[in-house]
């Protein structure tokens, strides 16, 4: 049963349930400005407070006039297109202007009703939130796309059941299609990999197919340049989208060439290896910034430790070493290797800096040999130049390499110098005299040595050799040589010699300290020649000959005796002078 005045009571629910609904609605005449009807709560709340008598003059279509310009027109046009019935309904998204002043988007949705007379119905959606939103997400690709435009990346999408990879736009733009089918066989089968890299590629994929890892990266040598020969290495990099039931689905994967920043990784890879396994007591390694001029690490226990320092620059902590570590005579060589302006300037000319040996005080005070060698590198990630210095202690090596030269250097029975050491230092000396001075180039003979031999052996022999040869190498200063030429001969080079009365007191010392009577009738002893150089020569072959002559003279003048070289001197058995040979 209906009551007498239910038609009264819905009519009034109705028009409280249009003026409660929470959506701006609004309805107009379809006369020449749509002049309003009707508008409830949220369209008032929406455009703000407006009396139904103070609705404007000219109406709905006043209202769509009066938003954003570049939308008005749009939405006049719709408005116009549904009210004459040319269109039963339609929707257009507009910015207008709020209560609040703000601009607002608003979704309106228009559809020609007739109800005694043919009006107009409008619904009026603030989506001023999506708009906003979506207005983000626009920018937020468009910045993305440029970023991959200028950093040479290549992004894809890739579906991991079918195999398909579905390019960006300028991936797309790049190889001539948007889809590529069968992505994996594609990739092997065409060489677009190298092989050292296959099996790489091989559990990626398969990284991808389990969904183990959501994302990742590997380095790849790939050819993916259409126009280019040879491969380069790419850094693969992926993230696993998941579908509902927690599958991997997709795939999205960015490549980027990285063959400058590997190659440099691998530079500087190399280069740890080479210290990586050195006792920690023998070796130092220090890494400079050479660009920002700073000092970055320190590892191995050679040297102390290094200052705390609030600026620790390359120079600063290079002083301290070398004031601190390094041998006073090996302090200029050292700052010259590593000055930080030699190095840079070394480094952008190609040019390879040698090691260096050098004498490193330890903490007991002693010296041993350390070698120091520098390495440049550019940075892997950054425009930066770091240098590398390892230091090595070679001392052992340093003392087993000297132990060689010095017996390549002496004569194997009497430890002092062979025959072509002995040349090529007295040469050295003689080239490098100054002025004034004089050297005095000494031949000694043993007397009646054959004797000796015959009589006790060639056993004792050798050690008679080897009681003179320690007897002069005993009796001369440092910066003097003695040598065994070979047999009973041996030759002396005495350096800054006064002058001829005091080199014939020493020979006579020396004659003095070798007599040695071992038999009734057998005595050890030498004889002496001497030739002075610059006067009497200056070259090795012209100084033997004139002491070989003098000697020759001592001998003559029986034996155990010495003799200086004389001009015009020629003993017998010579028919020619030095300067008629």
């Amino acid at each position: 049963m209906i009551a007498k005045n239910a038609p009264e009571q819905t009519e009034q629910l109705s028009q409280k349930l249009l003026m409660e609904t929470p959506c701006a609605i609004c309805a107009a005449r379809t006369d020449g400005n749509h002049s309003l009807l009707f508008a409830n709560r949220a369209f008032f709340d929406l455009f703000g407070d407006m009396p139904e008598a103070e609705f404007p003059s000219d109406g709905l279509l006043g209202i769509l006039v009066r938003v954003a310009p570049k939308d008005a027109a749009c939405a006049a046009r719709e408005a116009e297109r549904v009210a004459s019935g040319d269109a039963p309904a339609a929707s257009v998204e507009i910015r207008q202007c709020g209560r609040d002043g703000r601009q607002l988007w608003t979704l309106v949705r228009m559809r020609r009703v007739v109800w005694k007379e043919a009006i107009l119905v409008c619904v009026f959606e603030d989506i001023t939130a999506r708009k906003e939103a979506e207005e983000q997400a626009r920018i937020m690709e468009e910045e993305f796309r440029i970023a991959v435009r200028h950093s040479g990346k290549i992004v894809f999408r890739y579906d991991i059941s079918k195999e398909t990879a579905y390019l960006s736009e300028e991936a797309a733009e790049q190889y001539g299609r948007d889809e590529i089918r069968n992505l994996p066989n594609l990739i092997m089968e065409n060489g677009f990999i190298r092989s050292d890299s296959r099996v790489a590629f091989l559990r990626l994929l398969q990284t991808m197919s389990s969904g183990t890892e959501p994302t990742g990266s590997i380095v790849l040598q790939m050819n993916l340049q259409t126009q280019k020969n040879g491969y380069d290495w790419y850094r693969v990099c992926y993230s696993i989208l998941f579908d509902r039931d927690g599958a991997p689905s997709q795939a999205i994967i960015l490549l980027r060439n990285v063959s400058e920043q590997y190659e440099r990784e691998l530079a500087y890879k190399k280069w740890a290896q080479t210290y990586a396994f050195m006792p920690q007591n023998k070796m130092m390694y220090l890494e400079f910034n050479l660009t920002r001029n700073r000092f970055e690490h320190r590892r191995g226990e050679l040297a102390g430790p290094l200052p705390d320092m609030a600026d620790p620059t390359m120079e600063a902590i290079a002083g301290y070493f070398i004031n601190e570590w390094v041998h006073a005579a090996d302090r200029p060589k050292m700052k010259s290797l590593i000055s930080r302006a030699r190095l840079l300037t070394a480094y952008f000319g190609n040019m390879q800096i040698p090691d260096l040996e050098y004498r490193h005080r330890h903490e007991n005070g002693s010296y041993g040999w350390v070698r120091v060698s520098i390495q440049m590198l550019p940075d892997p990630y950054s425009p930066d130049i770091r240098a590398f210095l390892l230091f090595q202690d070679i001392d052992s090596r340093k003392k087993e390499e000297q132990c060689l030269q010095d017996r390549l250097r002496s004569d194997p029975l009497t430890g002092v110098l062979n025959r072509k050491a002995f040349i090529e230092g007295a040469e050295w000396i003689c080239s490098k005299m100054t002025e004034g001075s004089v050297c005095a180039f000494v031949m000694a003979d043993v007397d009646n040595f054959k004797q000796v031999n015959d009589r006790f052996g060639h056993a004792y022999g050798d050690r008679v050799l080897m009681r003179i040869a320690d007897t002069l190498h005993s009796s001369v200063r440092s910066g003097d040589l003695v040598a065994r030429m070979g047999g009973d001969e041996f030759l002396l080079l005495l350096q800054n010699v006064a002058d001829k009365d005091v080199l014939l007191a020493k020979l006579t010392y020396l004659r003095e300290q070798i007599y040695q009577r071992v038999s009734s009738d057998i005595v050890i002893s030498c004889s002496f020649g001497a030739a002075c150089c610059p006067m009497d020569g200056k070259t090795f072959d012209e100084l033997y000959f004139r002491s070989d002559v003098a000697l020759y003279t001592a001998k003559d003048g029986g034996r155990n005796c010495a003799c200086i070289y004389e001009s015009g001197m020629r003993p017998q058995g010579y028919l020619f002078g030095m300067d008629e040979i």
